[in-house]
Order: structure tokens, then sequence, then C-alpha cells
């Protein structure tokens, strides 16, 4: 009996650190899959703080995204798993140039309305939790910069705070 405990005590405890799986039986996300899911959480918490006109569908919501380092790009099959996440809920644009987000013509260059642009940081490694640093651009001057906590639930990734 004391042999079972001790056993099932390790494989509780290193099934996590060695990638086992606790969602459920459906195999959890990793790689690019994992970066995808962990930005897609991001996005979908920012899109609900976009102001809408009223009478707009939510659906309507667009979330710009680049990369918060200029020298790195996200990989096209991160991209591919955003949009895939979010399907449906919003919509996700990957820009290489921050005019396609704001209104170059307005003073002070402001985000389109119904929309945020996002800059995003890496994501680091972390098996149930990790800290992305995100920058959101509201117009020239105006930035905010947010360090999102995250913490895995199953297969999905979730904003804990900002």
């Amino acid at each position: 009996m004391r042999r079972f405990l001790l056993a099932s005590l390790l494989t509780a405890l290193l099934a996590p650190a060695c990638g086992g799986d606790d969602a459920g039986g459906e195999a959890v996300p990793t790689g690019p899959a994992r970066e995808a899911a962990v930005y897609a959480a991001i996005v979908l918490h920012v899109a609900e703080t976009i102001e809408l006109e009223e009478g707009r569908n939510p659906e309507s919501r667009t979330v710009y995204v680049e990369p918060s380092d200029p020298d790195r790009s996200i990989p096209l099959e991160v991209q591919a798993g955003v949009v895939q996440w979010v399907e449906g809920q919003v919509t996700v644009d990957f820009i290489d140039q921050r005019r396609a987000a704001v209104l170059v013509d307005d003073p002070g260059q402001p985000v389109r309305e119904g929309t945020a642009l996002l800059a995003l940081g890496t994501v680091p490694d972390g098996h149930l939790r990790v800290d992305v640093d995100v920058r959101r651009y509201f117009k020239e001057g105006e930035e905010e910069r947010v360090r999102y906590a995250l913490r895995r639930v199953g297969r999905e990734w979730r904003v804990n705070q900002s």
C-alpha cells in the first residue's frame, strides 16, 4: 500500500513537469499551437474591452497584432492558430505596418474605432502558468504596458489578471 501511494504521488508531481496530460484526455497544445492558444487568450481578453457603437455586433471587433520586438516576427503557424482559436468571436489581423491599424490622417494617429492594436511579447516556457508582456497602442504617445498572467485550464489558456 505504501509503495502504491508513493508511486501515485510521484506520478502526480512529475506528470506536469514532464508534459503530462491534465486536459481531461485531450492533447495539450505544445510548440506553435501552445503559443497560439496563449496569444488567443490575450486577444479575446482585450477584445472584451473594445468599445462599440450601440447596435454593432460584438463579432465586428478587430484586434490588430504586431510583435513587440521589430526584429522578430510571429510565425505564420502561430498566426493561423490564433485566428482559428478566436474564430466567430473577434477578427484578428496580424500586421506588418502600424498604418494598417491607425487613422494616419487624424491628429495623433489614433487606433481605428472598434479596434485594438497590440504588440505581443514572446511566450515563455511554462506548463501551467506564463506571463506575457503586451503593449496596447491607443494613439501616438499613448500606450499601455501590461504583463498578462495566464494559466492553463485544460487545453485553453486564460488571463488571470492584467
